[in-house]
């Protein structure tokens, strides 16, 4: 059987998540599979959001298919 470990940290942080990988890694020797489950949502219909709102949302995907 493997270990799993499961952490939380802000996704929008670039040196919290290092960090966090860096401590997996010192903990169990490697890192074999990450889930990543952030969502950064702004309420209301879609119709009302910018292209800064969908680019927040769904960064390189089809946010700027919209434009």
């Amino acid at each position: 059987m493997g270990v799993a470990a499961a952490l939380a940290a802000p996704a929008t942080d670039a040196a919290t998540l290092i960090v966090a990988v860096q401590h997996v890694v010192a903990t169990l020797g490697r890192l074999d599979v990450l889930v990543n489950n952030a969502v950064i949502a702004p309420s209301g219909p879609l119709e009302a959001m910018t292209l800064e709102d969908l680019d927040r949302t769904l960064p390189g995907t089809c946010a700027r298919a919209a434009e």
